[in-house]
């Protein structure tokens, strides 16, 4: 079991590089929606779509507005979760259980808190985000402050190849929030066609109305387990500096061993970015 255990890490890490390499992630989301643009064209242009023959630089021209359409799918999605994708979510599932729930997790996703909140759980004191990462106490109750320790992490994480395992972990819940935000927006393009090609009952087995439910729910479901990627991302940078404090760090740390340093550890363009903003 250890063996296939090994076998399937290697693959998901595979998936991850092939994935850092070609910003897969963006690209799921961005053919996604060039398909429900491709829908909407006249018969009189070719389309691909309904198997039309189309020219290498048609292609080209598709694979790069694919790229760009992913890009502005992330861009959009990630900020309009926190707007509408959430609180529609809470509402839903209020409604469902028929009573009010006020726990952190469905009152709300405040990001300095989850930070606040997992590194507690991990019983990081104050003294060593102070000792390693010059963070006094007094700077949690300033959010800036939190999410600039939280960057400081990253910077911690991806600086030490004794935690390359958990740094590739940290990249692969990036890519995944960073995909289910995509895919979100790429679903509500879709209600474009679904209206407007599909608005003829007569042409599908089931009425635009059905269909925009079962678009909204998959959003809504995009959102959810894209927030859910961004709390593990959290929870597990939390865990990974704890246990450096508590195994690693004094000798990492006071030896200062250049070795422990990782070979170029650092993170693609996008990526790096997202980690500066940080990571929202």
């Amino acid at each position: 079991m250890s063996d296939l255990g090994d076998a399937a890490a290697r693959v998901g890490e595979k998936i991850t590089e092939l994935l850092d390499v070609f910003d897969l992630s963006f690209f799921m989301s961005g053919s996604l929606s060039m398909s429900a643009i491709l829908l909407m064209l006249p018969e009189s242009i070719p389309n691909p779509v309904r198997g039309d023959a189309v020219s290498g630089a048609v292609i080209f021209g598709l694979v790069l507005g694919s790229y760009v359409l992913g890009l502005l799918c992330f861009a959009l999605g990630r900020p309009l979760r926190g707007v509408l994708g959430l609180p529609m979510w809470r509402v839903i599932r209020r409604a469902l259980r028929r009573q009010p729930t006020e726990s952190t997790t469905e009152s709300g996703f405040v990001e300095h808190e989850v930070v606040l909140g997992a590194l507690r759980a991990q019983c990081v004191t104050p003294a060593e985000l102070e000792r390693y990462f010059s963070f006094p106490p007094s700077a949690a109750k300033d959010p800036r402050a939190v999410m600039a320790l939280y960057t400081r992490m990253w910077v911690h994480v991806r600086s030490y190849s004794s935690m390359s395992a958990s740094f590739a972990l940290l990249k692969r819940y990036w890519m995944l929030s960073a995909a289910y935000d995509g895919i979100a927006i790429a679903a509500l393009v879709w209600l474009l066609p679904v209206w407007v090609v599909f608005g003829d009952t007569s042409r599908i087995h089931a009425h635009p109305a059905l269909l925009t439910g079962l678009i909204l729910l998959a959003t809504l479901s995009c959102w959810h387990r894209a927030q859910a990627y961004k709390r593990y991302q959290i929870e597990e940078i939390a865990a990974t500096v704890a246990h450096w404090f508590n195994l690693l760090g004094k000798k990492e740390f006071e030896g200062g061993s250049a070795s422990a340093m990782a070979e170029g550890g650092s993170m693609p363009d996008a990526q790096q970015a997202a980690s500066s903003e940080p990571l929202g």
